[in-house]
């Protein structure tokens, strides 16, 4: 991150916030399970790969997600069983859209484009994510139609099937 200590904080309506992670790493990227038991953020905790990890809403219970890939602004599926993120393999140059269980089981890589995939966002029923992708940018494209905005890339919105077909 930019900033060298980010925290997670909650609060409620009349509760001043309170620091769930405390710690010296970049904490940040947090999304509440829609069941309201757990916490998903990534944070830089082991060193130079960014991980996911849960912890409960009371401060309680903080573990890892079991992966070995770079995990970035996580967000929960509707289910609160698996988690959508944006990440990569160790060295790798470009983000894609991955899932994986909260139990770390059936990780899953959904893209693999030139260009960044990133910010991802469950459809309500479960089946599709949607997330932005720099793909169509000239940068990354040499289609005639490609897109560029000048000084940042060109980001659209793109839909992926749960499975990763679409």
């Amino acid at each position: 991150g930019i900033n060298r200590n980010d925290e997670i904080f909650v609060t409620g309506e009349g509760v001043p916030p309170r620091n769930l992670t405390r710690h010296r790493a970049n904490d940040w990227g947090p999304d509440r399970s829609p069941n309201g038991s757990w916490i998903v953020f990534n944070s830089d905790r082991r060193g130079g790969l960014m991980s996911g990890y849960l912890i409960r809403p009371d401060g309680t219970g903080l573990h890892p997600i079991a992966t070995d890939v770079h995990v970035e602004y996580p967000a929960w599926s509707p289910d609160s069983r698996r988690i959508a993120f944006m990440g990569g393999e160790l060295g790798a140059s470009e983000y894609d859209i991955w899932i994986v269980g909260v139990d770390g089981s059936g990780l899953r890589q959904l893209t693999d484009s030139f260009g960044s995939d990133g910010w991802p966002a469950w459809s309500p029923d479960g089946t599709r994510i949607a997330f932005t992708s720099v793909r169509d940018d000239c940068s990354y494209s040499d289609a005639v139609d490609c897109r560029t905005t000048g000084d940042e890339p060109h980001h659209d919105v793109w839909v992926v099937n749960v499975d990763g077909t679409g």
